[in-house]
């Protein structure tokens, strides 16, 4: 099915969030079954940035606020973002402290390996800025994750509809893990 869509434009800007909706209810639909799309967004961001964290062996990005620096692990978590929420976090741990005072890439890489506590604190607190911003929206949370954590949903949505390559990629993605997240769906009491 969501291969016949991603071959019309038109009709997958219309039918975008009918069918990322029911790819989390089609065998659920009466059954009172619960998913956790934010669960089911990490997935696809993985493999977005990692192909699922077998390739964490990110490219140097060449232009832009992140030029000449590289991502780090699953995720793809840049310097300058992990520094953008240290200074908007309002209380900090010396750890928080030691990235402000980072300027290399393998300073920072270094200190994200021996601490994945920390790393996946501010993974989950950048997933959940993306997924509050894009109002639950999986395709557009993606869209904000890969091209600024703080745009509008508007213009990510304007992003995401005239990037083909990258819709498709967050519909494969999210087709995969509709597959497996049929067996971490729990049940309603």
């Amino acid at each position: 099915m969501v291969q016949s869509i991603l071959h019309n434009r038109h009709i997958k800007q219309m039918v975008l969030p009918i069918l990322v909706s029911l790819c989390f209810v089609d065998d659920c639909f009466g059954k009172g079954c619960v998913v956790d799309k934010k669960e089911i967004l990490k997935k696809v961001l993985s493999d977005l940035e990692s192909s699922g964290g077998t390739n964490t062996d990110h490219k140097t990005v060449e232009k832009g606020i992140h030029e000449g620096h590289t991502a780090f692990g699953t995720f793809g978590l840049m310097l300058n973002t992990a520094k953008e929420m240290v200074n908007r976090k309002k209380i900090k741990d010396k750890k928080d402290l030691q990235i402000l005072d980072m300027s290399s890439d393998d300073e920072y890489h270094k200190f994200m390996s021996n601490n994945p506590d920390k790393y996946n604190e501010y993974v989950n607190r950048l997933v959940d800025h993306v997924w509050t911003r894009s109002e639950e929206d999986i395709p557009i949370a993606a869209t904000m994750w890969h091209y600024g954590h703080n745009l509008r949903k508007e213009r990510a949505d304007k992003i995401l509809k005239k990037n083909n390559k990258y819709f498709e990629r967050i519909m494969e993605a999210l087709e995969r893990h509709n597959e497996t997240s049929k067996n971490t769906r729990k049940k309603l009491p």
